[in-house]
């Protein structure tokens, strides 16, 4: 049996929008308290990111405002910042700064969705791959899988759509062009 290899690439990402989402949380209690129980830490592909949202999840948990001073304080609690270090907050201060227009958070926590959602599928799809490539095993265990995998990504593309207003047009992670058969004549 040959096998393949599948090419390394990067997976979808938007640092950019991350910050946005992050700097228009920062910036509005509203917003924080709409889009925080949407996003989740793996849904971050930069890693202070993901620590800038696990501390505002647990300010928020506290029943804490979140601005830039209770997640600043609440980084420093699990000892991501040191007392008196300037790093952090300079972090979350160009976090602070990278919302173009802090009314569309929400726009931006869309965005962020979407491309997580779009690595999860990438991700289930090199999964999808080897589960194929595999000889051993039971082929209907190997659908079961199959089948569990697509459900997640299924839930993280649910994620984006309760965060996001519907857009013009089919999504195409939703809904895949209609393909039809082609038959023989018309080959």
């Amino acid at each position: 049996m040959t096998t393949t290899t599948t090419p390394t690439r990067a997976l979808p990402t938007d640092p950019a929008a991350e910050a946005a989402a992050l700097g228009a949380i920062l910036l509005s209690p509203r917003l924080a308290e709409q889009a925080l129980p949407l996003l989740r830490s793996e849904h971050f592909a930069v890693p202070w990111h993901r620590d800038v949202l696990t501390a505002a999840h647990r300010v928020l948990e506290a029943r804490q405002p979140v601005d830039p001073i209770t997640v600043h304080d609440a980084l420093r609690r699990v000892g991501i910042v040191r007392l008196g270090g300037a790093g952090a907050g300079i972090r979350l201060a160009e976090l602070v700064e990278a919302p173009p227009t802090p009314g569309s958070g929400m726009h931006y926590v869309g965005i962020v969705l979407d491309h997580a959602a779009r690595r999860r599928l990438a991700q289930a799809g090199d999964r999808l791959t080897q589960l194929g490539n595999n000889s051993t095993g039971d082929l209907d265990d190997l659908m079961r899988h199959a089948v569990r995998e697509l459900a997640c990504v299924r839930a993280a593309v649910d994620a984006h759509h309760r965060a996001v207003p519907a857009r013009d047009g089919p999504d195409p992670v939703t809904q895949p062009p209609v393909l039809r058969a082609v038959p023989d004549h018309e080959l």
